[in-house]
């Protein structure tokens, strides 16, 4: 049994997920996958809440040791 049908070839060609328009404020300009995403800033605090994991981590280990 076919579970797509006999239409297999044209979902297969179907552009459903091509983006048709940009995002407010993306520059145009710039190739598509041209990179890994750059973050002008740490919005969320992520490493803030890092920098505070290693050293309570650091100071848990420490005074494990003693």
């Amino acid at each position: 049994m076919d579970t797509y049908g006999d239409d297999i070839e044209e979902i297969a060609k179907q552009k459903r997920f091509v983006p048709d328009k940009g995002f407010e404020g993306a520059d145009a300009s710039a190739p598509r996958g041209s990179g890994p995403v750059q973050f002008e800033q740490d919005i969320f605090g992520v490493d803030e809440l890092l920098a505070d994991v290693k050293r309570v981590r650091k100071m848990t280990f420490t005074s494990d040791n003693r």
